[in-house]
């Protein structure tokens, strides 16, 4: 089946619906599409893929993770859709399948929400390094990177209702800071604020 994918249509391809046994000592490559299939978005690998359409789901309604692949799920669970899953290959090397798919997917002109180029790509790497640099950021500096990113991530998807929601949330904590810092001093209202938030919002670490 290598290689042979080429229009990216779906029809005929195993769609994952229910569990199902892992095969030992091979990878599932599998496609993300909307309910009506009408354009992949997301590719990946998974030794279990219902346990991952799961994970995808789940992460999906986690609202402190901020990715391009959850925002898209995000915005289709907000529209009542849910997303399916469909299986592109089966393997033994998932590296490769992975890499090559995503590069036959993007040849192809369709808009994946990945990041990455698959396997264990360089990109991979990055992003590893840049999220590991977020654990040195106070909670309010994570907060508001956050709303960017998802202000930025839904205007992108042209989800301009949340989009816009994410500016007014912007807006509110700028005011309450600056009402804070005029009240108490900017020093002394910032490790308040930090504090707090370190025992009301502990997923602000797991960014």
């Amino acid at each position: 089946m290598a290689g042979e994918y080429r229009d990216f249509d779906v029809s005929g391809l195993e769609e994952i619906i229910a569990p199902s046994k892992s095969e030992a000592g091979r990878f599932f490559i599998y496609a993300l599409t909307s309910s009506s299939c009408e354009e992949i978005r997301y590719i990946g690998k998974a030794k279990n893929p219902w346990k991952r359409l799961l994970q995808h789901r789940s992460l999906s309604n986690n609202r402190s993770i901020s990715r391009h692949v959850t925002n898209w799920l995000r915005g289709l669970i907000l529209e009542k859709d849910m997303p399916r899953m469909f299986v592109l290959e089966k393997c033994l090397d998932w590296e490769e399948a992975e890499s090559r798919w995503i590069d036959l997917a993007r040849r192809a002109g369709l808009r994946l929400t990945n990041l990455a180029d698959g396997g264990n790509s360089l990109a991979h790497a990055l992003r590893a390094k840049k999220t590991s640099a977020y654990n040195g950021w106070t909670p309010i500096q994570k907060i508001i990177q956050k709303e960017r990113r998802l202000e930025r991530d839904m205007r992108r998807l042209g989800l301009d209702d949340i989009a816009n929601r994410s500016l007014e949330r912007l807006a509110r904590i700028e005011r309450a800071l600056q009402a804070a810092y005029s009240r108490e001093g900017r020093r002394s209202a910032t490790d308040r604020v930090n504090k707090m938030l370190e025992k009301r919002r502990p997923d602000l670490f797991a960014l």
